[in-house]
């Protein structure tokens, strides 16, 4: 039985998205999983296909996981689903998009089998509020010598608060 996993944040109908999707990954593989003919896999297997948000290139906004054709030789009805199981992490960030005109997101991970006969859906809503109320101080101190002697090196020490990591997105 073939199956394909997806994973997106990005709006279905615009293609905008206000979130970033990050650090996917396959983190347990069941061993009574196997190719087609039977041969072992595990989750080094397979690599996750990220992609881009047509808008923000910088930021990725869906990806997919082809696990191919695989068989599951597990007993129905066992007590375990353990070594039946595929396990797949993902992380999402909030992004300042001003094009996102929504406060709430969306997260959809889903996966389609047996040629496409089977499809399975899971989503989750976000409501959110780039306006926070509050603000960090701006903090970057720089500390070492005052001169240096020519042709030799010197230490310095610099102590930053980063008040907007995920400004450079846009």
């Amino acid at each position: 039985m073939d199956l394909l996993v997806e994973v997106f944040v990005m709006d279905a109908v615009s293609g905008i998205t206000p979130l970033a999707l990050c650090n996917i990954e396959i983190t347990e593989f069941g061993s009574l999983i196997t190719d087609e003919n039977g041969n072992a896999l595990t989750k080094d297997s397979f690599t996750p296909e990220v992609k881009a948000n047509e808008f923000i290139t910088s930021v990725n906004d869906r990806a997919t996981i082809n696990f191919g054709n695989i068989k599951n030789s597990a007993t129905v009805g066992g007590p375990d689903f353990t070594d039946s199981t595929i396990k797949i992490l993902f992380d999402v960030s909030l992004i300042p998009n001003p094009a996102y005109l929504n406060d709430t997101a969306i997260v959809t991970a889903g996966a389609e089998y047996d040629s496409n006969n089977y499809v399975w859906v899971s989503q989750a809503s976000y409501t959110f509020d780039m306006n926070p109320g509050y603000s960090y101080p701006t903090l970057i101190d720089i500390t070492g010598p005052d001169a240096g002697a020519p042709y030799s090196g010197a230490t310095f020490n610099i102590t930053a608060i980063i008040t907007d990591p995920i400004g450079p997105f846009l």
